[in-house]
Parts: C-alpha cells; sequence; structure tokens
C-alpha cells in the first residue's frame, strides 16, 4: 500500500465516493484504508464545493419556485445530506444545497454523516465480496 495510490483513492473520492472505493478495490488496497481515504475525500471535495459555491449566492435570484425547490424545502439538508451522496455525489449535493439557498451549516454536517454512512456501506461490500471472491 503506497501513499500514492491512497491519494489517488482520495482524489477520485473528492469527485465522486463510489469512485474513490472502486478505485481502491481495484488497487487492491485494504477495505478499511480504502473506505477512510475515499471518505476523507469526499468530505473535502464538499468543502472544496461549499467554499467556492458560496459567493455564488450573491448572483442568484431569492425568489424561486417549482417542484424542485418544494422537495427541498420539504427534505432539506437531512435528505440531501444522505440521498445526494449516494445518487449525485457530495460536491453536486453542496452545489444543489446551495442552489436552494439551504443554511451550509446543517448541510455540511448532514454531508458529513452522510458521506460516513455509505463509506461504512461500501467497507462492508468491499469486505463481504472479497470474502466471497476468497
Amino acid at each position: 500500500m503506497s501513499v500514492a495510490s491512497l491519494i489517488s483513492v482520495a482524489a477520485s473520492g473528492a469527485l465522486e465516493l463510489w469512485a474513490g472505493l472502486g478505485l481502491g478495490a481495484a488497487l487492491g488496497l485494504p477495505a478499511a484504508s480504502v473506505a477512510l481515504a475515499s471518505g476523507v475525500g469526499a468530505w473535502l471535495g464538499c468543502i472544496a464545493a461549499l467554499l467556492l459555491a458560496q459567493p455564488l449566492m450573491r448572483w442568484m435570484p431569492s425568489k424561486q419556485t417549482g417542484l424542485a425547490y418544494k422537495l427541498a424545502q420539504r427534505y432539506g439538508a437531512p435528505g440531501l445530506g444522505l440521498l445526494g451522496v449516494l445518487l449525485a455525489g457530495g460536491p453536486l449535493a453542496v452545489l444543489i444545497g446551495v442552489a436552494f439557498r439551504l443554511p451550509w451549516r446543517p448541510l455540511l454536517a448532514w454531508l458529513t454523516a452522510g458521506i460516513a454512512a455509505w463509506s461504512a456501506v461500501g467497507w462492508a461490500v468491499l469486505v463481504f465480496g472479497r470474502s466471497l471472491l476468497a
């Protein structure tokens, strides 16, 4: 297990959590290291997206309507944090949350919880899959 391979897993995890898990599995890294590196990368990707998206809020219209806006207001940060990481990826979930003017602290907290939960699921899948192949 090299540092370069862990950095590669974290970098791909910053774009998409599942990409980092897949890359780590393809490189043959230990499941715990893959889940941790991909999770940390996904969290850092969310932080970077949040920092880059905050200035964009000034240019966005304050009045929003439509089904997507109603869903965002109904399910808010918990729904986006838990399902956004699974379906869209962390950075895109941040951009969606910022677009719907969700408060950034609860959004980041729920994204962290979602990343931790889906990293644990990815770890379990890696361990179970490798035990089937062994």
